[in-house]
């Protein structure tokens, strides 16, 4: 029933829906007439006794006499009896609201539901009269919420219609249904609505349950687009823009519905129409996404802006294309949509319609001249996007409109390879009509037919195939469509390809084929395929691999048979020298094994150094396949090359069920390898007890020497196994056994400080005296390798000190050559001192320390992993097209757009990476891998669609591609991207996700020789040693010794960024990574020996002023430097042990200047390589000592005896301070000593150390104050500055000069300090600024040095200009795989310079080549170590009509920009390059003809006008306004044709070129207003607001300008504003380099050129949009202001107050958008309210002095406010706040005041500060009224107020403040005609020496003083020309 007649009903039949609350109440309510009361049927004589009882129950019950009703419940009375109306008890006492007897009837069981005659039961009756509780009771009772009357009202609408809230949430909670209705159809929202009662609505439309998300009142109405209740709700106070959980408001529901009522009441009603909801969706993104035109219409009409951004960057044109919506995509760009408007991943709408398959909108789209190949940031066209799909009709309509049919994406996949792999064959064949490259390859070399065949599309193979495609082109690698089926198992895809001429033997790079690849992964089918067409069967790879070997290692039984029956040779050996049958045994694969020995396989078959299956079997405790060999009759006693039985292997890899085996088949328990050892040596050696007990129990001689003499008891004593030593003691083994040198195993384990093995054999009688052939004891071996606690314990147990060696040593000499303090101490209480005189006389001879024999022996290596992988799957991790019958992957409709996925070619190594070993075939296929990932269609993946849920459906039907862009195929692309499968020496710009990692592969070292292998991820070493080398990034280079190895081991090293670690070193101002950070593995493995890392670093040491430590960090937390230091002397002693002299010349390649080596005895888990300044570290103990610097050998640290109390490491470290920092930041007013700093860092001294400091020397060579050098005088302006901050926080600078005592001693100084801290002295003429200026120079100084490189790629655009890339590099690779892609050629390469970190590097041109930029703006590149570092721009030639002119010149990086003081010398460029553009090969486009007239001859005057109207920014504005010129242009009423014009003519000048254009045009209309009005209303208010805060800037806010004079600059507002819009400018346009990468196209146009400002015609292109990236910051300053509590009174007269104030400012783009100010007044803190006081008592005391001046004072105020932006981001903010107290004078008092000092009247002004005091600045205040009022009058200004800077800091943190302090000075200037004034001498100076009286001044120019002697005549001159003529000053 419709509203209207719903209203009729209410007017005319209210009874049937307002319900009267007396209705059917029992009885007899108040306002029912006593005619009615007589038909209730009541008349006690007509009724028994149980009628009477009836009605008094019902009485009772409705009186809630509960009493009542009980009794006349036992009396028997119905619990149910009702009345004539059907008004039982429970329903009037639910009306009356007697809760207690409702609980009690429903106690006793009365029917809850029970209904009066109407239908209204107790329920009904308690919510029409609001009881809540008695509801909460019928409910808790299992009343029925939804039980309707007969007329069918429901309890809800009974409570609805009476405003009863309260009952109907309850109601609604407990699931009362709104939706049912009256039996004329009205619901409870109805008359809630038509009875006005807004809360209860909006109550009901909150809980419309029918939606799957609950949303407020208003937007459910404008869901509904109920208009009458929104219109109440929006009356009540209702905000029309109250957003739901997601964000959105009813104007977003009413946009998605297309409600146009709704949504005009909305707007009405002040509804924002551009309000951004999450994800910053608009409601004209929702109505054009559901395209709803009407909505689209209305909200444009509305002030909707039409290009709004969502978070990812779509426009309503996007969200329309993508939907279809043809007719809202052409209204939009009718209403001048930009249709080039990309999203963050570069997709522009025609993507979007492409992805869609929407022909309409893409032809519309084209229509209006959308660019058909446009690319996103993959390089991905639209023809891309439709192959992906297949979406055939927009793919012709994209082709018919001339679209690239072989455009490439960034990894070189073209629309027919896309299409191929999605299997379209329908685009596949559209495609090569429109004559695309069937040939095509990516940058792996994959061709259409290569992918097609890996995915198993048949017949697109097929087709390719009769259409001409190469069935054998080879990739980069050398894989042919073959290697791809058959790695894809695509058996059907093999046998096409083999029946069309495919060579089944071609052979890949490592010489795989197909059949190898078919081996390794079991594939039958395939393998009798390509040996049925004439493959191979003994193909060998690189590594001499045939399939047979790849079958057996990988355990595939059927395909080794099905090759032995083929005739392949079961005897060939691998590289490394094995058969299949080794392999088999390697890998335990039984069943091959037992294949191979069926078919006639020797059992005992030697591989290389004689090395059988059993050997092998052993080794990698495969026991079955060992019983195997035994029963098929392997020997048991077989030997290796090295004397090796079985038996030995097993027993050193404690293989106990093999060693059973063996020794069951006769194995010799005593068999000895080559050097004579046993398997019992081995097993002892590595502590294998139960296998040395089961040797001896077999007969193994537990006394067996080996040739050098070595028992088992001596290789326990040298590996500490007191476990077999005690076997080997119960077999009686003897404990003294003496080595072919003499050695017990006392001596070794002496020797190797096994502390438990020592103590066992002393316990067990070993002589502690036994000796040597050397004469050495055991105590001699552990004093020489410094072993203390096993010197104590000899000692104890007998020991002598005083035996000599054969050369006359004693333990005690021994450890005193050596260094060992604690064994010094040990030894030298017990030895006799004669011995020690005698052993004195040696110590010219070095030491030749004594060590016992070792076990050198190696076993055979098993450092491959045999088969080298080299056909591991590498692209396991796709899903493959199978030959089922092929259906339509789930994306065949449409592409998601991913919230999380970056569109970036080189994305972030973030995922886990997995490595597996080297593989020839995973090589080959993992340069395909990203081929077949979606990197390519990933940049599709925009975030946020506009999905908006709604009540009833989603608004955006979820599809499957919201998970997965391919369904089950791209979860695994997903999961593979995550953990990508890498083993090869990939080129990295192909597979980006390896940036950050050092390239390793599984490459098998060659222990015998040191050729240049190279390693990937990891290698195997075992004991033969070997060197490897990274092969990506800067090559690190890790040699492991001979003998140094423990076991075979699987070395890993990778290269990682910084921020990839969770805790990343710790490092101080000044420091900084010299390389990446190297992460090792296996950490906590221990070699042997000592191993080398040789890793390349990239500082710049500046001779010795920096150094390189060595951090390392074994649990990836926390960090230590690495102990041992890798000195040359080390080193080689390291490789001349290891290596003969032919090897160690092949290490020689490394040996640069840049190459830090690295010793270790073990991995930690991470190594961090670190630049810093160079530390001179010594060991200083409690008798003291001095350290001096390497760098400046003038620094000095002196410890005095007692400083220290105990032995510690201190360091100190001196940097000097260019000079050239200096004197860029302060000029000549400051010089700097070299910093010192002592480490470690705030620790307390027993005793004050001293330390001397060379004093600071300016340009000149010397201080700048005179210094006599006299004792007792010191240089007024030096200053000693300390930092005591440690560790990674920032230097804090604080002057201590009056806390410290300098001593001068020639050109240095000392002085002592108790703590170890920072200092630095500083020579300067303003010494209470010295802090603030350290603090800059410091922040210059601390930037890291490093040596990169420059280069320079470029690209002949046009024959004038070019495109060129300039790189910044250090560890990067030269091939840019982008620059490659896109056709640039290298023309430019630096040597290695010095380049600071995060510093930019400025670009200067000369030559015949200029850059294209802003005039004014100078390009830079941002360095950052690690990082790639690009900058690219547009380049022209000036000569611009000669085509064929020279297109060369030269770049030069400075380190400065151009614009700087001129005071500085000339810089000197980093490096210069010299460049010439690559010759144009395009064609020559002739001037097209253009009917308009020249822009820039129709508007001379106005474009070649170069002054700016005062009150109009210009370029300001211009700058500002960026991409929306155009719509400026048009708000000012800027003609069409002329804007045109401009975009076509005057590329670059645009915005500044319309408003000049507007000037000219409006001539005086051209107002700030009218500009003003004009930006606002395009929406651009910040800049608005910019203009404003240029007006009126901070720093002269409130400050009349005749107040502010100082005498040598002269403050303007103009001058501000121009220093603030050239700063402003500079920093924007630094900021824009930095950020953002311009990515330039041909640049074709009328312009003026940058020579002669003549007109150039160049031909018409499209205007392109730049796509704007805000950046967002927020300020926060605080300011405190210290002052008198009154103005005008004297700051000592009352109490002073401080006012705070707290300013919060928003930026956008470095533009203030917002500012927040909060002031408030507090009370001073104890330090401040100190420094006031003393400050008033200094005012007190020159207010005295004054007290002779006349009346006739004026006191004004003068405030100077100084701003100031900290390199770390920081804003400091200083305000001078200062009072003038103005006297006037009479002339004769003036004179008078001159006469008395003996001065001028004009020099008696000048008040001259002792010596140590601080200097005022006096300025000088001019009053107006003053000078007209009495112009002969003098004046005398009394400064009273100065503000001064007290060195206070914020508490909170956040910022840095500078609070500020009022001063009180007293101060007289008098200023007469004819003199010179303060602005053209500088400073005025007064000396008087000998009561001779000088005058002079400051020269500005050159910073000297000039002083001119006052003569008594010259005094009476000045007086005299006083008399005619006075000034003010």
């Amino acid at each position: 029933m419709n509203m209207r007649k719903f209203c009729r009903r209410v007017t005319n039949k209210t009874q049937l829906l307002m319900i009267n609350p007396a209705v059917e109440a029992g009885g007899w309510p108040a306002e029912v007439p006593k005619s009615q009361q007589q038909q209730v049927p009541s008349d006690n004589s007509q009724h028994s006794n149980k009628g009477e009882s009836s009605a008094s129950f019902l009485r009772a019950a409705r009186a809630g006499n509960l009493d009542r009703v009980l009794e006349l419940l036992r009396l028997g009375t119905d619990i149910n009896t009702c009345n004539a109306n059907g008004l039982n008890a429970l329903h009037l006492a639910s009306k009356e609201g007697h809760h207690e007897v409702v609980r009690e009837l429903l106690k006793r069981k009365a029917d809850v539901d029970a209904a009066t005659k109407k239908g209204n039961t107790a329920l009904h009756i308690a919510s029409l009269a609001g009881q809540e509780l008695i509801v909460t009771i019928l409910v808790e009772n299992d009343a029925n919420v939804n039980v309707q009357s007969l007329n069918g009202f429901t309890p809800l609408y009974m409570a609805a219609q009476e405003n009863h809230e309260s009952v109907v949430r309850y109601l609604l909670a407990h699931s009362a249904n709104q939706a049912l209705a009256t039996e004329d159809g009205f619901t409870p929202l109805a008359v809630a609505l038509q009875q006005g009662h807004d809360r209860v609505v909006a109550l009901l439309l909150e809980n419309d349950t029918r939606g799957k998300v609950r949303l407020p009142a208003l937007h459910i109405a404008a869901k509904k687009d109920d208009t009458k209740a929104a219109t109440l709700l929006l009356q009540n106070e209702h905000n029309s823009d109250v957003t739901s959980k997601s964000g959105f408001t009813p104007l977003h529901i009413a946009a998605h519905y297309g409600n146009e009522n709704v949504a005009l009441l909305l707007l009405e009603k002040g509804a924002n129409v551009n309000y951004q909801a999450r994800h910053n969706i608009s409601p004209l993104h929702v109505a054009t996404k559901w395209g709803r035109a009407n909505m689209v219409s209305l909200l444009l009409a509305h002030g909707a802006v039409i290009d709004c951004r969502t978070r990812d960057l779509l426009t309503p044109l996007h969200c329309a294309s993508r939907s279809g919506h043809d007719q809202v995509v052409d209204l939009l760009l009718e209403k001048g949509a930009p249709i080039n408007a990309k999203t963050k991943n570069g997709l522009a709408p025609l993507h979007m319609a492409a992805q869609g398959d929407h022909v309409d909108s893409a032809r519309i789209l084209l229509y209006h001249r959308a660019p058909v190949d446009d690319v996103t940031v993959d390089y991905l066209t639209p023809l891309h996007v439709a192959a992906h799909c297949g979406h055939v009709r927009v793919a012709k309509l994209l082709l018919d409109r001339n679209a690239d049919s072989n455009a490439r994406a960034l990894n070189g996949f073209t629309p027919l390879h896309i299409a191929c792999k999605k299997n379209r064959i329908k685009v596949v064949e559209l495609l090569l009509k429109y004559h695309a490259a069937i040939e095509a390859t990516t940058e792996s070399g994959l061709s259409p037919l290569h992918v097609a065949a890996f995915m198993g599309a048949i017949n697109i193979v097929i087709y390719l195939l009769q259409q001409g495609a190469n069935a054998n082109v080879a990739t980069v690698r050398g894989e042919t469509p073959l290697h791809l089926a058959a790695r894809a198992n695509q058996t059907d895809i093999v046998r096409v390809l083999v029946r069309n001429g495919a060579q089944v033997d071609a052979a890949a790079r490592e010489l795989q084929t197909p059949l190898h690849i078919a081996s390794r992964l079991g594939n039958t089918d395939i393998v009798i395929l390509l040996l049925q067409a004439g493959a191979s069967p003994n193909a060998a790879t690189r590594d001499l691999y045939t399939p047979l070997h790849i079958a057996a290692k990988e355990g595939q039984e059927e395909v080794a048979a099905i090759l032995i029956d083929h005739g392949s040779d079961k005897t060939l050996l691998t590289k490394k020298g094995f058969t299949p049958l080794h392999l088999a045994a390697k890998y335990g694969n039984l069943p091959v094994a037992k294949l191979l020995l069926e078919r006639g396989t020797l059992v005992d078959i030697e591989g290389k150094n004689q090395v059988t299956p059993l050997h092998v079997a052993a080794h990698y405790n495969n026991d079955k396949v060992a019983l195997l060999l035994l029963e098929s009759g392997a020997s048991a006693h077989a030997v290796a090359k090295n004397g090796y039985t079985p038996l030995h292997i097993a027993a050193k890899k404690n293989q106990m069920d093999i060693a059973s085996t063996l020794l069951h088949y006769r194995a010799n328990a005593n068999a000895e390898s080559k050097a004579g050892f046993t398997p019992l040596h081995l097993s002892a050696q590595e502590g294998h007890r139960e296998m040395a007990a089961l040797l001896i129990e077999n007969g193994a001689k537990v006394g067996a020497q080996a040739r050098n003499g070595l028992t088992p008891m001596h290789l326990c004593a040298q590996e500490d196994r007191v476990n077999v030593a005690e076997e080997l003691v119960k077999e009686n083994a003897a404990t003294d056994s003496k080595t072919k040198a003499g050695y017990t195993p006392l001596h070794v384990a002496c020797h190797f400080g096994q502390i438990n093995m020592v103590r066992f054999l002393i316990e067990h009688g070993a002589p502690v005296s036994a000796t040597t052939r050397a004469s050495y004891t055991p105590l001699h071996q552990a004093a020489q390798q410094g072993h203390n606690n096993v010197v104590r314990y000899l000692l104890e147990h007998g020991a002598s000190p005083n035996v000599q060696t054969s050369t006359g040593q004693t333990p005690l000499s021994i450890a005193e050559r050596l260094g060992y303090v604690s064994v010094v101490e040990a030894l030298k209480t017990v030895t006799e001192t004669t011995v020690i005189t005698e052993t004195t006389t040696i110590t010219e001879e070095r030491y030749k320390p004594q060590n016992p024999e070792a076990m050198n022996e190696t076993m055979f290596s098993d450092s491959e992993d045999e088969a080298p992988n080299t056909l591991e799957e590498d692209a396991s991790h796709l899903r493959v097209l199978t030959h089922s019958p092929l259906r339509l992957s789930t994306d065949d409709h449409d592409l998601s757009f991913f919230p999380n996925h970056t569109s970036s070619p080189y994305p972030s190594p973030g995922a886990t990476l997995i490595y597996l070993s080297r593989d020839d075939n995973q090589i080959t296929a993992n340069a395909h891998a990203h081929d077949f990932s979606e990197s390519l269609t990933k940049g599709l993946h925009d975030s946020t669609g506009v999905h908006l849920i709604h009540a009833t459906e989603p608004m955006l039907s979820k599809s499957p591609e919201v998970e997965g862009v391919d369904g089950d195929l791209d979860a695994l692309i997903r999961k593979a991207q995550h953990e990508p499968v890498t083993t090869a020496m990939v080129d990295p710009s192909l597979d980006s996700s390896l940036s950050d990692s050092v390239p390793v592969t599984r490459t098998t070292v060659q222990p015998s020789k040191l050729l240049h292998k190279t390693f990937l991820i990891s290698f195997m070493v075992d004991a033969r040693g070997g060197a490897m080398r990274g092969c990506r990034h800067s090559g690190v280079r890790i040699i492991i010794p001979p003998r140094k190895a423990p076991q075979p081991t699987r070395v890993t090293c990778r290269y990682l960024r910084k921020d990839k670690l969770a805790h990343p070193p710790p490092l101080s101002e000044g420091e900084a990574l010299a390389s990446r950070i190297l992460e090792m593995a296996p950490h906590g493995v221990k070699f042997l020996g000592p191993v080398i890392l040789e890793v390349p670093h990239f500082a710049s040491l500046r001779g010795r002023e920096r150094e390189i430590v060595i951090l390392r960090s074994d649990d990836g937390q926390h960090w230590k430097e690495h102990q041992l230091e890798a000195t040359e002397d080390a080193v080689q002693e390291v490789l001349n042990e290891s290596f003969d002299a032919e090897e160690l010349s092949q290490l020689d390649d490394l040996h640069t200047s840049r190459i830090t080596r690295i010793l270790t005895n073990d991995f930690p888990m991470y190594f961090a390589v670190v630049t810093r300044v160079r530390q001179e570290v010594h060991c200083v103990g409690p008798e003291g000592g001095v350290i001096l610097s390497s760098v400046v050998p003038r620094v000095q640290a002196i410890f005095p005896d007692g400083s220290l109390t105990k032995t510690i490491k201190v360091s100190v470290q001196a940097q000097p301070v260019p000079q050239e920092i200096v004197a860029r930041l302060h000029g000549n007013r400051v010089a700097v000593s070299p910093i010192v700093t002592v480490e470690p860092r705030r620790r307390k001294f027993h005793k004050p150390i001293t330390l001397c400091i060379p004093l600071p020397q300016s340009s000149n060579k010397g201080m700048l104050t005179q210094y006599s050098g006299q004792p007792g005088q010191e240089p007024p302006t030096l200053r000693l500055l300390c930092s005591i901050t440690g560790g990674s926080a920032p230097a804090q600078w604080e002057d201590i000069t009056g806390t410290t005592q300098l001593t001068f001693t020639g050109e240095d100084v000392s002085f002592t300090t108790t703590v170890s801290a920072r200092f630095w002295l500083m020579d300067c003429q303003t010494p209470r600024d010295a802090a603030r200026m350290a603090q800059e120079v410091y922040n210059e100084a601390i930037s890291v040095p490093y040596m990169a490189r420059f280069l320079i790629f470029a690209r002949r655009t046009f024959p004038n200009e070019g495109q060129l890339r300039l790189f910044c590099m250090t560890d990067d690779r030269e091939d840019k795989t982008l620059e490659k892609q896109e056709h640039f050629i290298e023309i430019a390469k630096s040597k290695d310079v010095e380049v600071l970190s995060g510093r930019h590097q400025f670009l200067e041109f000369s030559g015949n080549i200029f850059p294209i930029t802003k005039s004014g703006d100078q390009l830079s590149l941002y360095f950052l170590p690690f990082q790639e570092n690009r900058l690219a721009f547009m380049i022209k030639t000036r000569a611009r009509t000669d085509n064929e002119a020279a297109a060369d010149g030269r770049i030069s990086f400075m380190k400065e920009p151009k614009m700087r003081a001129e005071s500085l010398p000339p810089q000197t460029p980093l490096c210069t390059l010299a460049v010439t553009l690559p010759e144009y090969t395009g064609p020559i486009s002739k001037k097209p003809f253009f009917s308009e007239a020249l822009l820039t001859e129709k508007y001379t005057e106005a474009l070649h006008e170069t002054a700016e109207p005062d009150d109009l920014p210009l370029p300001h504005v211009a700058r500002l306004i960026g991409a929306d010129w155009h719509r400026l242009a048009r708000a000012l009423e800027v003609p069409d044709i002329d804007i045109r014009q401009v975009r076509h003519q005057l590329v670059g000048l645009e915005a500044i070129t319309v408003l000049r254009i507007w000037m000219f045009l409006k001539k005086e209309q051209a107002t700030p207003a009218i500009l003003r009005s004009a930006l606002q209303r395009i929406g651009r208010d910040d800049v608005v607001r910019e203009i404003n805060r240029i007006e009126k800037p901070d720093d002269l806010e409130g400050t009349p300008v005749s107040h502010i004079s100082e005498p040598s600059v002269t403050i303007s507002s103009t001058s501000l504003e121009a220093d603030d819009r050239r700063h402003y400018s500079e920093v924007a346009a630094t900021q824009q380099l930095m950020v953002e990468e311009p990515f330039f196209q041909q640049s074709e146009y009328y312009g003026i050129d940058g020579d002669t400002g003549g007109p150039k015609e160049q031909p018409f292109r499209e205007e392109e949009e730049e796509v704007a990236v805000s950046e967002i910051r927020t300020v926060v300053r605080t300011e405190r202001h210290v002052h008198d509590s009154e103005d005008g009174e004297r700051c000592f007269d009352t109490g002073p107050i401080v006012e705070e104030r707290t300013i919060t400012t928003t930026y956008e783009d470095d533009v203030a958008v917002n500012e927040e100010i909060v002031d408030r007044i507090v009370p001073l803190n104890e330090e401040e309210q100190e420094k006031w006081d003393r400050m008033v008592r200094e005012a007190e005391m020159n207010l005295e002095q004054q007290k002779e001046s006349k009346e006739g004072t004026l006191d004004s105020q003068v405030t100077h406010e100084e701003k100031k932006d900290g390199d770390d981001g920081v804003i400091l903010k200083t305000t001078r706040m200062g009072s003038s107290h103005v006297s006037q004078f009479l002339p004769d008092e003036a004179k008078t005041a001159a006469n008395e000092t003996g001065l001028s009247s004009r020099d008696a002004s000048i008040v001259m500060t002792p010596t140590g005091e601080e200097k005022v600045d006096h300025i000088g205040v001019r009053e107006p009224s003053l000078s007209s009022a009495e112009p002969n009058i003098p004046t005398v200004t009394d400064q009273r107020h100065e503000a001064m800077a007290e060195g206070f800091t914020s508490e909170d943190g956040s910022v840095v403040v500078s609070k500020k302090m009022t001063r009180v000075v007293t101060t007289t200037r008098t200023t007469f005609p004819g003199e010179k004034t303060e602005s053209n001498m500088g400073d005025l100076i007064r000396l008087k020496v000998n009561e001779q009286v000088y005058s002079g001044s400051v020269d500005p120019g050159d910073q000297h003083i000039h002083l001119v002697p006052i003569t008594k005549q010259r005094q009476q001159q000045k007086l005299d020309s006083s008399d005619q003529q006075q000034q003010q000053h």
